[in-house]
Order: C-alpha cells, then sequence, then structure tokens
C-alpha cells in the first residue's frame, strides 16, 4: 500500500496492488482509536487508487489499516 502525498493537507490516495480480486474494509483511525472514516472497497487484480478526504480533522498522525480475507496492511499518515 502505498499514500500519497504524505504529509496531506487533507485529501490523500491509497494505491493498492493485489493479486486476485477481493472485498476489502478501509479503516481511519486518529491515535486515540477513534474511527473518522470507514469504506468498504472491492479490488480487481491491477493496481487501483482511492481517494479519501479528511480536510476536517485535527493536525496530527493518523493510522490507514486495509482489512482483507487474507490479511491486514496498515499504514501512517501524517494530516498537516
Amino acid at each position: 500500500m502505498v499514500v500519497y502525498p504524505n504529509p496531506t493537507s487533507g485529501l490523500f490516495s491509497i494505491q493498492i496492488k493485489r493479486p486476485k480480486s477481493a472485498k476489502a474494509t478501509v479503516y481511519i483511525f486518529n491515535l486515540n482509536g477513534a474511527v473518522l472514516q470507514k469504506r468498504n472497497i472491492v479490488f480487481s487484480e491491477e493496481v487501483q487508487n482511492f481517494e479519501f478526504n479528511i480536510t476536517g480533522a485535527t493536525s496530527g498522525i493518523y493510522l490507514i489499516k486495509v482489512d482483507c480475507l487474507d490479511g491486514v496492511t496498515q499504514n501512517l499518515i501524517l494530516q498537516n
């Protein structure tokens, strides 16, 4: 998973490459564990970009978690 731009002013993309089609859930958490966003997505067998907007969130570090049947991927993003 690639997250860009990082740091962000609120708008950012997650780029994911999967070897097979799958369903997943993307969560964005603050460092207190509160869920800011939750989105169900469907991967195809290619590189895909998913756009997110956390413009209203306070400046800080946020955890991005992609949860699918074959595992969990996590990354951090810095909101300016």
